[in-house]
């Protein structure tokens, strides 16, 4: 057995290598533009080879001091973990039933086609019942890699960690000119991405209950760094996902005791319109050995895909058009896509995660904040399709090859700009500075791999 999956694996690899999956190569703009969109559920999927930041130190003075930093990824951003404990529903007999822990996200012999791939989506499936999102088979539970540690956000591919860095350039960067000690001054925070605020802010149902543990790694982190502040960075979903923390979780006398700064950076606070296309269409995140519709199933059981769609959505223009159709960002409008789209209770699961967030998803995290996005890249906003497949049968191969953009919007190339600025928008409604720091023609992607953020994040993190 374990020469088949050494062989499978193998074969696996040189098909990803080969095609370089992460990255989209199309031949118009339309096709361009659309493939950016995908990057706001693919954070750490650019190809990047042997990272070129400078890290000789900026700074020679060795008296600086700077807070400690705890690091949070996106939308399919963290490493994630599996374990199996006398698994009844696993659909081969070839998946093990009782596990230590390894890695399931992201590992590509776990995904190998007729082999490893059902084990993978019957551990990553979850399903709304009775009230909860719960693990589909209750006798496997899903966590965040190395939490306090960088393993589960430097790479989040366990085979190709060279190549496919995430936070591992900024970290490295951070140690270079900050003298930040991982484990210790810089850490990480590895959360459960395929849930949304009602499961991370519960920790008495199977999945979820992401805040406690990152509340503990705060005061952990403050603590073991002499009772000094500490810093948080979320980088896209994990900037929402932290700014909820702080909005709606913990209360200000203990913000203003452990929260020195909250930097949020490319932060999606009203999503993007694109979530509810990917939620309704799917995507296997272009890992050509994933089947696609394996892939669409799980997708369609994330309450976070559902999270990173708009509530507000400015523009006077629908998000999508499909033949005669036209569907806005509003409920019945979302109900009705859903519907016609042949999606299991998308709508149900919808409003189970929107009912918990609609009053409070906009709430000022009354830290300092920090907001840090790029601009001036045209942004699709509203795409359409004209072709002959029903909205039910289309999938992402459609969303790339057969869309055509009708408006486009300043932004990052994922994330429209309105959706970012919310965050200067906090300055309204809390007491503690908010600082904006704008950056022309990063994209959502690439502003986690640019000399010049870095440089801003490590001034930010120096104790005045």
């Amino acid at each position: 057995m374990k020469y088949i999956t050494l062989l499978l694996l193998i074969l696996s690899i040189t098909i990803v290598v080969d095609n370089r999956p992460i990255q989209t190569h199309t031949s118009t703009r339309h096709q361009e533009e659309i493939g950016n969109l995908f990057d706001l559920f693919r954070p750490g999927f650019q190809y990047t080879g042997n990272h070129s930041i400078n890290n000789v130190k900026i700074n020679t003075k060795s008296n600086i001091q700077y807070s400690p930093i705890i690091l949070v990824g996106g939308l399919g951003g963290s490493a994630l973990m599996s374990q199996r404990n006398q698994s009844t529903s696993e659909p081969h007999w070839w998946c093990e039933k009782t596990t230590d822990p390894f890695q399931i996200w992201l590992s590509v012999k776990e995904m190998v086609p007729f082999f490893t791939e059902d084990c993978f989506v019957n551990d990553m499936s979850l399903i709304l019942k009775d009230g909860l999102v719960r693990q589909k088979d209750s006798r496997v539970k899903i966590f965040g890699k190395d939490v306090g540690g960088l393993d589960g956000l430097n790479s989040i591919l366990s085979e190709f960690q060279s190549k496919f860095y995430y936070m591992k350039p900024i970290a490295d960067f951070l140690v270079a000119n900050g003298n930040y000690q991982v484990g210790k001054s810089l850490r990480g925070f590895t959360y459960d991405w395929r849930l949304s605020v009602r499961e991370w802010a519960n920790n008495t149902n199977s999945v979820g209950g992401d805040f406690f543990i990152l509340k503990k790694l705060i005061e952990d982190t403050y603590t073991i760094n002499g009772n000094v502040k500490v810093s948080l960075l979320g980088h896209s979903m994990g900037a929402p996902f932290l700014q909820y923390f702080l909005a709606n979780f913990v209360n200000q006398a203990w913000k203003d005791q452990y929260i020195y700064n909250y930097i949020p950076v490319a932060g999606p606070f009203d999503g993007s319109p694109f979530s509810l296309i990917l939620f309704a269409l799917g995507t296997n995140w272009q890992i050509p050995t994933f089947e696609f519709e394996k892939a669409r199933k799980i997708v369609r059981e994330f309450p976070s895909v559902l999270f990173m769609s708009p509530n507000k959505f400015p523009y006077n223009y629908p998000f999508f058009t499909y033949g005669t159709q036209n569907y806005h960002v509003e409920l019945s409008d979302i109900e009705n896509f859903f519907s016609n789209a042949q999606v299991p209770n998308g709508y149900k699961l919808y409003q189970h995660e929107y009912s918990q967030y609609k009053n409070n998803r906009y709430n000022a995290p009354n830290v300092t904040t920090h907001c840090i996005y790029g601009y001036g890249i045209p942004t699709v906003t509203h795409i359409e399709y004209s072709g002959s497949k029903e909205l039910k049968d289309l999938t992402y191969k459609d969303v790339l090859n057969n869309m055509n953009t009708v408006n486009r919007e300043d932004g990052d190339g994922t994330v429209p700009l309105y959706s970012m600025q919310i965050c200067d928008e906090f300055a309204k409604y809390q007491q503690q500075q908010v600082h904006v720091h704008r950056f022309f023609n990063s994209t959502h992607g690439s502003i986690m791999n640019e000399e010049r953020v870095f440089r801003t994040i490590l001034n930010i993190l120096q104790f005045n």
